[in-house]
């Protein structure tokens, strides 16, 4: 997601999406998702600022769910990355995680060796 909002709404990739450009309280991505500018203080999204990261992470019963704010979740797709050794992570194929609404994210999984690491990831639909 860090990369793809500035180059999407700012044509550069010179700036920081989790920075304050105005000083007010809202990340650059923040202020994006709610269609203010984030570089005019003047501009800022109404109610308080809400944390763009995932606020639950969990598997159960072989199926990975994850929580990200409902009112963003439109626009980010989740995937679960998967690692053996928690240093080298990957995508695999068919890991896109399925939005079950309200910010909830799941996909269910089958398990091919004895340990296996997951996390989840959030990108920028385009």
């Amino acid at each position: 997601m860090g990369i793809l909002l500035p180059l999407r709404h700012f044509g550069s990739l010179d700036m920081d999406t989790y920075s304050i450009l105005d000083g007010g309280l809202y990340t650059a991505a923040e202020e994006y998702f709610r269609s203010t500018d984030p570089r005019w203080s003047g501009s800022a999204p109404a109610g308080p600022p809400t944390p763009l990261a995932f606020t639950s992470f969990e598997l159960v019963n072989g199926t990975l769910t994850t929580t990200w704010p409902s009112a963003y979740s439109g626009v980010i797709n989740v995937d679960f990355q998967a690692s053996d050794d928690l240093l080298n992570w990957s995508v695999p194929i068919g890991f896109n995680a399925t939005h079950a609404g309200g910010g909830v994210f799941n996909k269910s999984v089958t398990f091919d060796r004895a340990r296996r690491f997951f996390r989840p990831l959030a990108t920028l639909k385009l």
